[in-house]
């Protein structure tokens, strides 16, 4: 089993198997409790401990969560719902109380977009022609052209063709009540210069419309099935280093080549599904633009973007950054 909570900044995976392996062992004195909760802490990869720690926040409360209607009794593993309450309490104040991982014990994060600075110019078109891809040029002819998320295609991603333009309309995912975008829209007019991947997905579309205007809505396979085939067409390639390109990697081309292209910030935060212009500084630069691309002619979203503070405080300034000095 595994679920998923979502919180303002991030997005915690709740792993069982951790809560198998190490709380259910030791319920019997308080030792154990920190015990798990310095086992914890001992792996490299910081994700690895905010799983862990999200984890028993959560299901520590599973009572809780029932009664919001928020969890379905059911759902909770047998071993959870055997553990004494006072040591969930115990174990819920514990991970709560403790301090963030010192930065000196953290790795490095795998970077995708570093990734792609060793990938020859017109990577995308190479890596479609590769075997393991057959079954997911589609897929990866929409992420080249919409930068969506592999979990977007899954459902609700919708195609307009229309004689002037062509629309996609993607489901959003990662969205909360403060973040993300639940719908956007990118559209690029018609017709235009050739483009492989655009003038596959126009081709497809005609075909199930018979030649005629109207809407699609695209059912993809498993979005690890996908990312999965990329991955092993880079590294049969030689491209991306040990773990080879994801999915994720279109993503960041997609940006890079908005930023290339002039766009907004704006634009570009509603075109990859964000609520704020700051998250974009992790995908993409213009410099690492390497052609193939297509810049969509228009660009909406559900929510309005937040502006980066540092645009606010010139705003505020009239012109000028505000500073503010602290006595």
């Amino acid at each position: 089993m595994r679920a998923y909570i979502t919180g303002d900044q991030n997005d915690f995976a709740i792993d069982e198997k951790f809560i198998q392996k190490h709380i259910s062992q030791g319920h019997q004195r308080q030792s154990e409790c920190r015990r798990c909760a310095e086992k914890s802490r001992e792996y490299e990869i910081t994700s690895t401990w905010f799983n862990n720690r999200a984890a028993v926040l959560y299901w520590s409360r599973h009572e809780a969560h029932v009664l919001k209607g928020e969890l379905n009794s059911s759902e909770i593993p047998d071993e959870i719902r055997s553990l004494p309450a006072d040591f969930l309490r115990q174990m819920h104040q514990i991970f709560n109380d403790a301090p963030p991982l010192p930065k000196k014990d953290r790795r490095a994060r795998h970077s995708k977009r570093r990734d792609l600075k060793y990938a020859p110019s017109g990577w995308r078109e190479s890596l479609l022609k590769e075997p393991s891809l057959r079954k997911h040029k589609l897929s990866f002819a929409l992420s080249a052209v919409t930068g969506c998320r592999p979990g977007e295609l899954v459902e609700n991603f919708k195609i307009t063709l229309t004689k002037s333009e062509i629309e996609f309309e993607i489901s959003g995912l990662k969205v909360t009540e403060y973040s993300g975008q639940p719908y956007r829209k990118i559209a690029y007019s018609l017709p235009r210069p050739p483009n492989l991947f655009l003038d596959m997905i126009i081709s497809v579309v005609k075909g199930v419309l018979r030649g005629a205007e109207g809407v699609v809505e695209i059912k993809s396979c498993s979005a690890k099935k996908y990312s999965a085939a990329i991955t092993c067409a880079s590294l049969r390639l030689g491209w991306g280093g040990k773990r080879g390109l994801s999915a994720y990697c279109l993503r960041h081309a997609f940006s890079s080549d908005l930023k290339a292209a002039g766009k907004s910030r704006q634009d570009i935060a509603k075109a990859l599904g964000h609520s704020s212009e700051k998250t974009q500084s992790c995908y993409g630069q213009a410099r690492m633009s390497s052609g193939g691309g297509v810049v969509p002619d228009r660009i909406d979203a559900e929510r309005s973007v937040k502006p980066l503070a540092s645009d606010v405080a010139t705003r505020l300034g009239g012109g000028k950054p505000v500073l503010r000095v602290r006595r």
